[in-house]
């Protein structure tokens, strides 16, 4: 439960939702009501709606994020191939905000659609494999 908690307050903190700034009172709003996005990548045996995947989904749409879930499926194409069929149609331009939040085996396979298509995305790793952080030290 301690470790869900922490999970839990990583994704606050990198939604900027608790921060440890000093705010004056004149403080403007930065929210420009733009359009956000945020992109599920599930593991293997971890799927959207286990804990740390359901959760944050929950939290992002409370923030306004369009949520897109990917879920894999056994057919012939890779993962990857999978993932680019799906998010190759979308225009990330478009978006204001784009966090890709994974776990596991997303890890590597978002952090490798980043870097092939040079995408400016925030990402949330929950137990990154080796392959998304070796794609991180590329960018």
């Amino acid at each position: 439960m301690k470790r869900m908690i922490s999970l839990i307050l990583i994704l606050f903190m990198a939604l900027g939702m608790c921060s440890c700034k000093l705010s004056s009172s004149s403080q403007v709003s930065d929210d420009t009501g733009g359009k956000k996005l945020a992109v599920i990548f599930p593991g293997m045996g971890y799927n959207i709606d286990c804990p740390l995947l359901f959760y944050s989904r929950e939290l992002l749409e409370k923030e306004g994020y369009e949520i897109l879930s990917i879920e894999w499926n056994d057919s012939i194409k890779t993962r990857y191939d999978q993932v680019s069929e799906l998010l190759d149609k979308i225009e990330f331009d478009e978006y204001e905000d784009v966090i890709f939040v994974s776990k596991s085996i997303g890890t590597e396979i978002s952090s490798a659609y980043v870097v092939n298509h040079n995408l400016r995305v925030r990402q949330i790793w929950y137990t990154p494999l080796q392959g998304a952080l070796m794609c991180a030290a590329v960018i």
